[in-house]
């Protein structure tokens, strides 16, 4: 096998640390996901989403999975622990600032 183009090596701010979530990858992002703390870093290693996801009106909301757009734009799965536990998309611009959500079902 050839390798035709070089390999990339990429420093990130990202610390690694026990007892830590694993990160995941998204078209080159790199994440982090703690309950309802997401950490966003960019191909370059750069942050570029830091949140707390908040639901209005409610509580114990943790987030689920992440999508990041070839814009840059974000879809965070979340789930809150109501009675039945429900859920929702919760849509985030480049910047980080809230974009609207929408109900995924309980």
């Amino acid at each position: 096998m050839v390798q035709i183009q070089p390999a990339r090596t990429v420093t990130s701010q990202a610390q690694r640390v026990g007892n830590q979530p694993i990160p995941g990858f998204q078209n080159g992002y790199l994440y982090l996901i703690d309950h309802a703390a997401v950490c966003v870093y960019s191909p370059e290693g750069f942050p570029v989403l830091t949140i707390v996801v908040q639901i209005p009106n409610e509580d114990n909301v943790g987030a689920e999975g992440l999508a990041v757009d070839s814009d840059g734009t974000f879809a965070i799965g979340v789930a809150y622990r109501t009675s039945p536990q429900v859920g929702r998309i919760a849509f985030y611009d480049k910047y980080g600032q809230p974009d609207g959500f929408v109900a995924s079902g309980s």
